[in-house]
Parts: structure tokens; sequence; C-alpha cells
């Protein structure tokens, strides 16, 4: 998959819709793969920007969605060349702004400003990470001239990450990747 353009799937500020304020009227992102139909394909944005994604569990017409990002689960694909901005992933137990579960995936030239808030129930919790959230097994995972300038947050509990929250068996590749941005978390798995 190729993006031909830049992209903005809301107007306004970000900042301004985390806790469900000024959220009305928001065209909602559901993250492309599940846990049962995970994107194993390429994705490069050609270094196009994406703004304004709101992705919530909020918006998932009751159910809750474990996988939040502008991918939910990825296995050996490649995601390429993209920026996102202004942007909100917020909900679940998982979430990344690429991607949310990720195995043998390969991350390069990606930048983020987003805001990724590992919330449940109005209390935060889970794993989130600025460009992944997890790393779920594999041996060929990477993150290559990656850098992440948002927000991440999952207070008390979870594995907490600029980059990656959480690598849960197997192995990634990390080089030239930066973040800039402010981790909070009250938990003790922190990176």
């Amino acid at each position: 998959i190729y993006l031909g353009a830049d992209i903005e799937l809301n107007k306004g500020n970000a900042e301004d819709w985390r806790n469900g304020e000024k959220i009305k009227g928001l065209l909602p992102w559901i993250p492309i793969g599940t846990a049962e139909h995970k994107f194993a394909g390429t994705f490069n944005g050609q270094g196009h920007m994406i703004s304004g994604v709101y992705a919530s569990d909020r918006t998932m017409a009751g159910k809750t969605n474990w996988y939040i990002g502008l991918f939910g689960c990825v296995t050996d694909a490649t995601i390429t060349d993209i920026r996102v901005m202004n942007s909100l992933f917020e909900g679940g137990a998982y979430l990344g702004t690429f991607a949310a579960s990720a195995v043998n995936t390969k991350f390069t030239d990606l930048y983020s400003n987003a805001y990724v808030e590992a919330k449940y129930d109005n209390s935060y919790a889970g794993q989130a990470g600025g460009i992944v959230s997890t790393f779920d097994g594999g041996q060929n995972g990477a993150l290559t001239n990656c850098w992440f300038a948002g927000e991440v947050n999952t207070g008390t509990y979870g594995y907490t990450g600029g980059l990656v929250g959480l690598i849960n068996g197997g192995t990634i590749e990390v080089s030239a990747c930066l973040n800039t941005g402010t981790v909070y978390s009250e938990g003790k798995y922190v990176g």
C-alpha cells in the first residue's frame, strides 16, 4: 500500500480530545489489522503525513479493542516513511502510534508527536510505546530511523516506553532511533 498524499482525518487539537473532551463530531480511526486478521503487507507513506487521528476504544460501538494504533496487529510486515501528527491513541491494553502488536515487522523512517494513553475503565493501565506497543516474539523485528516526540502514559500499571512498550520474547534490532517525547508512568517498567 502506498500513501499518495497527506491526510487530515480530523481538524482541531488532539490535546483537547484527551479525557473525552471536544470529541463530538470526530471521525474515529479503526486500526488496520486485528488479532484474528493481522496486517501482513507493506505500508509505504512515501514521506506523507497523517494528522488528526482519533483512535479510541470509546469509538468501538461498545466493544473493547485491546489493540490501538494506526495498525492494530501486524505480522511479517513493513511500515515505512510516514509521519503521524496531532493525533490521539487511547484506551485498550496495547497502544502505539504505528502498531499495537507486532511480530517479525520492520518499522523504518517514522515520526510521531501523538498522545498515546493506555486507559482502561478510566484508569491508566496497559502497554504503550510511542512507536510500537509490543513486539510479540519473532526474530526479524526492527526499528530504524524512528523518532517519537509525543507523550506516552500508562500511569500505575503496565509497560511504558518512548519507542517500544514491551519486547515480549524474540529479538529486535534498533538503530538510529530517538525519543524526545514525554513518558509518564508510576509503574516500575519504564524505558
